[in-house]
């Protein structure tokens, strides 16, 4: 019990220095960057947010075979898994760098971009995560969570300190990129020397039974990696897609006071998936158990989230130009009056994503149908009405309650299905 507490706490401390970190980074950047250059860098930071899906898959797949590893002591066997893991991943790299080197024209064209420079350097930083995510998965495994927490804060202080180093000489959308081209680069080694460290410490002592099959794998790799892939990418697009459709609906201007309205919005949200990370792990391991989630805890999170939430509105609401103004300057003041709805989005966010967690816990991804359909009705209403980003905004927190109400009907009616197996929070 007491190792479970020190390593959430040392988790927590390392998410929130890193988040804090990272929302300095597009603080600092949205005052030196013009606002339509901001809008863009905001469209891009979303789409590696979507293509960087396969990271999750890949992270959770590792944890679990790097933990079994670990219960056996077996770390010559975890290196053995590592190698074969990493030339799979390679291969993987390689093929879908073709196609995105097809597709490249028509995402230039589909953001409104001037040249696809900067898609390049987002493909790499994403192509660098791929990677990332079986180092941060071994460590994972290993329960070696000061390394994972001390990696974070480092990188988020790497992408920080370059990434306005170089903005403030360049001033342009491809020097803040490089900053989070930066931090994954040094994510990359700082990780790689860990494993090799710790590999070296234990080599002399340990004799490996590199007890995996590649067919097992691969039958795993069907029936659950896929599931929770397409589920983390309807995630993924329910916190990004709205970014990406208002930068090629909105002119470039509109775009950047989106995008600057809907990194307050994400505070918000931020705060409240904080909640929903604590919950999940209690959710699975009360089905595991044949059990549900106390009604009490659930009742308690709820609770939680619409106070953070509805806090957040009301500032918003009744505050809106003090707070723009404080983060991120006097030149966004001029749609002040269109914050309010983006804390409706969080707010409807947070619910949606505690449903779609809750049915995650009891490995039922037919969830992932209800998101699949919350993203086409937020395609079909922010084409519709776009006009402004008051009723974009709307529109987006419009699907969100929708799907909501749906995942939260969808759960009464499966409540009493039971988890085939715990499953690991990426």
């Amino acid at each position: 019990m007491l190792n479970f507490l020190k390593n959430s706490f040392i988790l927590i401390i390392g998410n929130l220095l890193a988040g804090f970190l990272g929302y300095v980074f597009h603080l600092i950047v949205s005052r030196l960057l013009s606002i339509s250059e901001y809008g863009e860098l905001q469209s891009l930071v979303s789409l590696i947010s979507v293509l960087a899906v396969p990271s999750a898959a890949i992270s959770y797949f590792t944890i679990k075979h790097s933990a079994e590893f670990y219960g056996h002591q077996d770390y010559m066997g975890n290196f053995s898994f590592y190698n074969w893991l990493r030339k799979k991943v390679y291969y993987f790299i390689g093929v879908i760098s073709i196609f995105f080197v097809l597709f490249l024209p028509l995402l230039k064209n589909y953001l409104h971009l001037n040249s696809s420079a900067n898609l390049l350097i987002i493909w790499l930083v994403v192509a660098l995560n791929l990677m990332i995510a079986i180092k941060s998965g071994i460590l994972n495994g290993w329960q070696n969570f000061k390394s994972l927490s001390l990696n974070s804060i480092l990188a988020a202080g790497i992408k920080l300190i370059v990434g306005i180093t170089l903005v403030s000489f360049l001033i342009n959308v491809s020097a803040a990129l490089t900053g989070f081209l930066a931090g994954s680069l040094f994510s990359f080694i700082f990780l790689k020397l860990i494993i090799y460290r710790k590999l070296k410490t234990k080599q002399a002592d340990n004799i490996s039974s590199a007890k995996f099959e590649g067919q097992k794998i691969q039958t795993e790799i069907q029936k659950i990696i896929i599931p929770i892939l397409f589920f983390s990418l309807f995630l993924a697009l329910l916190n990004s897609i709205d970014m990406l459709m208002v930068k090629n609906l909105l002119d470039s201007e509109l775009a950047g006071y989106y995008g600057a309205f809907n990194i307050l919005g994400k505070i918000i949200f931020w705060a409240s998936s904080s909640i929903i990370a604590v919950i999940l792990p209690m959710a699975c391991a009360s089905n595991s158990q044949s059990a549900g989630l106390d009604k009490k805890i659930l009742f308690y999170a709820k609770c939680l989230i619409l106070l953070i939430c509805l806090s957040g509105l009301a500032a918003y609401l009744f505050f809106p130009g003090i707070i723009i103004n404080l983060l991120f300057g006097p030149k966004y003041l001029m749609l002040a009056g269109s914050l309010w709805p983006f804390a409706l989005i969080a707010l409807a966010l947070s619910l949606i994503t505690l449903e779609a967690n809750l049915a995650y816990a009891r490995s039922d991804f037919k969830i992932s149908y209800i998101l699949l359909l919350t993203i086409l009705l937020e395609i079909m209403l922010v084409s519709l009405f776009h006009q402004t980003i008051f009723y974009t905004a709307l529109m987006v927190a419009a699907a969100f309650f929708a799907g909501y109400i749906a995942s939260l009907i969808y759960n009464k009616l499966a409540a009493k299905k039971l988890c085939q197996q715990p499953l690991i929070t990426i």
